[in-house]
């Protein structure tokens, strides 16, 4: 697994002596913490689906990540955080919504025991020495083992005509500018207009999406055929969903990127091409060798 090495000089030493120095008794304090805080454990043994759908993911960072190089990660600033906690909110929102209404399957885990089982919108933790109402949706965990990639689905919902994925996303300005840079064009950066306007999901999170359903199909029986992206306006609250069928030749590509670096591990063969070149990008550059000074 990649090791994570957190950056403590430069410019994040400056930025960590600069909260201290900022106006304000509480902000500053939180920045500081949250600084200080460690890592979010994320998972370096498998390929991501949210890493793989962008347009421009490199398979040589996908490489190294499985051949545990060295990942430097800038701490995360208060502002980059805030949009971390809000997504997660969004997601908490939904998914309780659904689950009310008792249509919500994956797996659920107690608060209390740790127990973790799958079922469909349950009430309590089926440990009989517990039986805790606190329990916690742990989502639709998927993994693929053959090409090593996998993640978690934001939901399965049943009971509502065939089973179906959800993926929830907020969107705002900066989403756009992101994943639809084609819209702001067209529209410009007005915050409603694009909303108004959007009337499929961005190409990444259709192929996020699409990621998903082929781990389910190929590892899961009886697997939806489908998936619905709940997309939430930040600049309003509106919200607007997209009923996508299954299209597993949409991520061919990708399978076969995945294929290809297993079966390059597995052989000892180097790594594939960066995608910007011998100079190397964002993604693949953010590894280096065990054992190299950072």
């Amino acid at each position: 697994m990649a090791t994570i090495i957190r950056k403590t000089g430069g410019k994040q030493a400056q930025a960590f002596l600069k909260a201290g120095r900022s106006t304000g008794r509480l902000l500053p304090a939180i920045t500081r913490s949250m600084m200080n805080a460690p890592e979010e454990h994320r998972r370096s043994d498998i390929l991501h689906p949210s890493a793989m759908a962008k347009k421009d993911w490199c398979p040589r960072g996908g490489w190294r990540q499985l051949q545990g190089w060295t990942v430097v990660k800038e701490n995360n600033a208060l502002r980059r955080q805030n949009i971390f906690d809000e997504g997660h909110a969004i997601h908490d929102k939904w998914q309780s919504r659904i689950s009310r209404m008792g249509n919500l399957y994956g797996l659920w885990q107690c608060r209390v025991c740790e127990t973790t089982w799958w079922a469909t919108s349950p009430r309590l933790c089926p440990e009989p020495r517990c039986c805790s109402r606190l329990i916690k949706y742990r989502e639709v965990p998927l993994e693929n083992k053959a090409v090593r990639i996998g993640g978690h689905s934001d939901g399965w919902v049943k009971g509502l005509g065939d089973d179906f994925m959800i993926e929830i996303k907020s969107v705002g300005t900066g989403s756009y500018r992101f994943d639809a840079p084609d819209m702001i064009e067209k529209y410009g950066e007005d915050a409603l207009d694009l909303w108004k306007n959007t009337r499929r999901p961005f190409t990444a999170h259709l192929k996020q999406g699409q990621i998903y359903l082929r781990l389910a199909n190929e590892t899961m029986e009886n697997a939806p055929k489908s998936i619905i992206f709940l997309y939430e306006s930040k600049a309003n609250q509106d919200y607007k969903e997209f009923d996508i069928p299954y299209d597993p030749d949409f991520v061919q590509e990708r399978w076969d990127e995945a294929a290809d670096i297993v079966a390059r591990i597995k052989d000892g063969d180097p790594a594939p091409k960066c995608v910007r070149g011998p100079q190397g990008c964002h993604d693949c550059n953010a590894y280096t060798e065990p054992g190299t000074p950072t």
